[in-house]
């Protein structure tokens, strides 16, 4: 599950619960480590701030992303952050690293 910082800090019990629910399934999640996706800088309009948080972020993302694990977010609003207004503002620097708002797969392996 790729985290963010709503969900892991104020409300960890969803997150636990999630890891216990693909554990369930018979997957193997791993929760990776939290990164900034600057959504609340996008918000209030500090869009150099968000792009350079934004390019670090999806830098890491890709990088992860060149591991074939499908990448999970449990927060509507940071999967659409990542797909759309990395999109806008990041352009080709952006990569092709997808974070999903499902869990659908057919590998036993899924970063969270």
């Amino acid at each position: 599950m790729v985290r963010n910082s709503c969900t892991s800090y104020y409300d960890a019990k969803v997150v636990a619960d999630f890891i216990y629910l693909i554990e369930i399934l018979g997957y193997r999640p791993i929760l990776l480590p939290f990164s900034a996706n600057g959504k609340a800088l996008h918000i209030k309009g500090y869009l150099t701030r968000f792009a350079k948080t934004a390019q670090k972020t999806a830098d890491f993302l890709n990088r992860l992303a060149q591991l074939s694990i499908p990448m999970v977010g449990i927060d509507p609003a940071l999967v659409l952050c990542y797909r759309d207004e990395y999109s806008q503002i990041l352009g080709n620097k952006r990569g092709k690293f997808e974070v999903k708002h499902d869990f659908r797969t057919n590998k036993k392996t899924l970063y969270f």
